[in-house]
């Protein structure tokens, strides 16, 4: 497929974004999605919730025009609205999860790119760890969208490092490349209306969906045998997402319920600006992309490059848990 062709999808994806959201900053409100503030909130005015249809629905469309399967154009569009509904009236977590788990599990029976663990497992072994990883993917990618943008940028970074992965090496397929400028196009439209100050937020309708979808790129990646890399890429949210649902575990928390604990809301409580977050999240981002095309070259270089990203990941972790230093004050002579 001719890059020509690759942006013109991208660019399409971008146009019915802007153009979809722009609509639903204008719509949601006279339909009541509207996330208001509460002691858990790092915003502090109503703001609607749900923008995720303007992303999802242009980029599931341009990525079924690419030759997306139906596993990823059903299994998303399901998700999209079950999560739809989830954002204008809570659905039980157990409906949720379950609902999502047959998704999943549809979305498998087209997920012909070989065995993600390698040969470590049985077929069936690994059809089964690859459910519970996408699962707990998706659930991760919803956890960790909790302010301004952040999902924005994790999501760009995520596609930037597909496409510079197939550019780096050719055993990777193409279509990830494609898929991932897609998906960038559309989330690239979103960002620009969930700026901080956020006009919209994607909700459960975005982030979930973006998890099933992200989470299928990397698998797909995973299982051509680039494992590392798809270690790499994601490791800000992964490092995050996993300390926190064990140290809520171990607190003996409900670790299905809302909280404002990951390291990066901490930030946020604690005095920085969501904007500020996101930066310091997209700094580290095309550091871990640079270190995912560094793994290509395999062997110790590989191992380094995933031990530096989960390094650099809790780095950043541990220094949001810092107090923001106030600004010394002027004296006027």
């Amino acid at each position: 497929m001719t890059t020509t062709y690759t942006l013109i999808l991208a660019a399409s994806a971008f146009f019915f974004a802007y153009a979809g959201t722009a609509l639903l900053v204008w719509g949601l409100p006279h339909l009541s999605v509207v996330d208001t503030p509460n002691e858990r909130s790092n915003h502090t005015a109503p703001t609607p919730r749900g923008g995720g249809l303007g992303v999802i629905i242009p980029a599931i469309g341009f990525m079924a025009v690419e030759g997306a399967h139906a596993g990823i154009i059903v299994g998303g569009l399901v998700l999209l609205f079950v999560s739809f509904l989830d954002d204008r009236a809570s659905l039980s977590a157990s409906l949720r999860l379950g609902i999502q788990a047959m998704v999943v599990a549809f979305a498998l029976t087209y997920f012909h790119y070989g065995l993600v663990f390698q040969g470590l497992l049985p077929w069936w072994a690994d059809r089964i760890a690859v459910g519970i990883v996408w699962l707990w993917f998706i659930n991760l990618y919803n956890f960790m969208d909790g302010i301004d943008e952040i999902t924005s940028v994790e999501t760009g970074s995520i596609v930037v490092g597909l496409i510079f992965l197939v550019i780096s090496e050719a055993g990777i397929k193409n279509f990830l490349a494609v898929d991932g400028a897609v998906l960038g196009g559309a989330i690239l439209a979103f960002w620009l209306f969930n700026r901080h100050p956020a006009r919209i937020f994607l909700g459960d309708a975005g982030s979930v969906p973006l998890g099933f979808l992200v989470g299928f790129l990397l698998l797909a990646l995973a299982a051509q045998g680039y494992w590392i890399p798809a270690l790499i890429l994601p490791a800000y949210y992964i490092s995050d997402a996993t300390y926190t649902l064990l140290r809520r575990l171990v607190a003996g928390k409900k670790i299905w319920e809302a909280h404002s604990e990951h390291a990066y809301q901490c930030a946020v409580r604690m005095g920085r600006r969501h904007d500020d977050v996101a930066r310091h999240v997209l700094a580290l981002n095309m550091l871990l992309v640079t270190l995912a095309v560094v793994s290509l070259l395999g062997g110790l270089a590989g191992w380094l490059s995933l031990a530096g990203a989960y390094v650099l990941s809790t780095m950043l972790m541990v220094y949001f848990g810092q107090p923001v230093k106030a600004l010394p004050s002027l004296s006027h002579a």
